[in-house]
């Protein structure tokens, strides 16, 4: 909804379930460039300057359906990044949406029993975890922006870990 604080000047923005079909959101976060973005079921949308655009089908956001806080979708540069464990949808893997979208990073294999926890940004840069159905997938993660790299950060005995909660600092 939009208002200018009268009923007349109230007015239906974004209805997130037209035909009644009961889809979720499944989650939704504004954008640096102050867009909202939703996933609506599968479909991601922006919703910006009184304008609704669907950027993509096929977007799981891999937390979804899990106990995990956070999901994968953060404000991000001049959007929001996310991330999507839905094979279909370019393989998978870290995502930026702005009036566009462009994969950040890859990770072969995705399942649907992948998730991921915590996706924030950290001096420019994006921190997250995934947890996985295979142990060449588990890990903590970091994009690097200026090199345009995704890493996988490895134990000293080179095992995967998985940080299942961030604190504030």
């Amino acid at each position: 909804w939009v208002t200018d604080g009268t009923e007349a000047g109230t007015t239906m923005f974004f209805d997130p379930d037209p035909t009644n079909e009961s889809r979720n959101i499944t989650g939704f976060e504004f954008g640096a460039d102050g867009a909202l973005y939703v996933v609506l079921q599968d479909e991601l949308f922006r919703l910006a300057d009184g304008e609704t655009t669907m950027l993509a089908e096929d977007v799981t956001l891999s937390a979804s359906n899990d106990n995990f806080s956070g999901a994968g979708i953060t404000p991000y540069q001049t959007g929001v990044a996310f991330f999507s464990n839905e094979d279909n949808f370019f393989g998978g893997g870290l995502f930026l949406a702005t009036d566009t979208l462009r994969q950040l990073g890859a990770i072969d294999g995705l399942s649907d029993f992948d998730q991921s926890f915590g996706l924030r940004e950290v001096n420019g840069n994006l921190l997250f975890s995934l947890n996985s159905t295979r142990e060449a997938r588990i890990g903590s993660y970091v994009y690097d922006a200026a090199a345009d790299t995704l890493t996988r950060y490895l134990t000293t005995d080179g095992d995967g870990f998985f940080i299942s909660r961030w604190y504030p600092m």
